[in-house]
This record gives C-alpha cells, structure tokens and sequence, in this order.
C-alpha cells in the first residue's frame, strides 16, 4: 500500500499554527535557561551571593520602621499610650522609678530630666502620648494633699493617673 501524503489546503490557519507552535515552545525554553545562562564562566556579569538591593543600614532602618508600625498596629487603640508606672512610698510620699532593678527617687531637682527622657523614649517607641501611672496604696497616710499638689507641679504639661497597686 503506497503511502499518500496528507494535502495541505492553499489557505489553511494549520499552515501556520504548527510551525508557530515549535517556535513558541523553542522560546519558552529559552527564557527558562536565561537565569541559568548568567552564571556561565565568561559571563560579563556575575551577581554577588549575599547582596540585597538594600544596604544593612537601610534593612535596619526598615526593620526597625516595621517593628514600630507592627507595635502600633497591634495595640489597642485606647493601650497606644507610653506608660511610666512610678511608686508612691506610702509612708513619706516620695515618688520612686524603678529602673534596672532599683528605685529611683523622683525629686524637684530631676524630675524635668525623667519626663524628658521618657518623651524621648516614647517618641522612639512610636508613641505618641505618654502617661506615668502613680502607684498609691490608699491604705497609708500618703499621698496626702501636699504631695498631689507637689505631683500636679510636678507633671504640669504630662498625663497622668493615680492607680492603686496591683493585688497578686
């Protein structure tokens, strides 16, 4: 039986579809071999391993924006305030910090440096308001009115609470 060859038609899409289809496929694996072909020895340009887009003072500098942007987005909208939680000594009256694990005593003479180095610190935190809660234990003789007008004077321009001490 003689083989009979297959007959084109003169104006067939087919004449030109399938030997498109080879020129497609030759292409597309083209473009898959191309991050492969970079790295060929000879290659003009070699991209170094390890290197980002971004300089490590840049990656920091973003690092620390999205940690900030993630703090605040995840507090509460009314819990977005910067607390300082400050002891009153119920037995003289005398406000104490403690920081690092020892008290420090708040007096006329430092108080300015506290409360602006705790605006420094909120403003890093990405806080924008700043509240020192004042422990008192309502139990004892302080704080009695002089010390909450020394305490008025003292935070005048700042937000700040009486809270009583935590019950464990």
């Amino acid at each position: 039986m003689p083989q009979e060859k297959t007959a084109w038609p003169a104006r067939s899409i087919t004449r030109f579809l399938l030997p498109m289809a080879d020129v497609m496929a030759l292409l597309f694996s083209l473009f898959l071999l191309l991050p492969h072909l970079v790295t060929l020895p000879g290659a003009s340009h070699v991209p170094r391993p390890g290197r980002g887009l971004w300089t490590p003072e840049e990656q920091q500098r973003v690092w620390e924006e999205l940690t900030q942007l993630r703090r605040s987005s995840e507090a509460l909208p009314g819990f977005r305030d910067y607390l300082v939680p400050l002891k009153i000594d119920g037995d003289t009256g005398r406000l104490y910090l403690q920081t690092e694990g020892r008290d420090i005593e708040i007096t006329d003479q430092n108080v300015r440096a506290v409360i602006d180095d705790f605006r420094q610190r909120a403003a890093r935190a990405g806080q924008k308001r700043l509240t020192f809660l004042l422990i008192a234990d309502y139990s004892k003789p302080h704080p009695d009115q002089r010390d909450e007008a020394r305490f008025r004077r003292w935070f005048a321009g700042c937000r700040y609470e009486y809270i009583p001490p935590p019950r464990y």
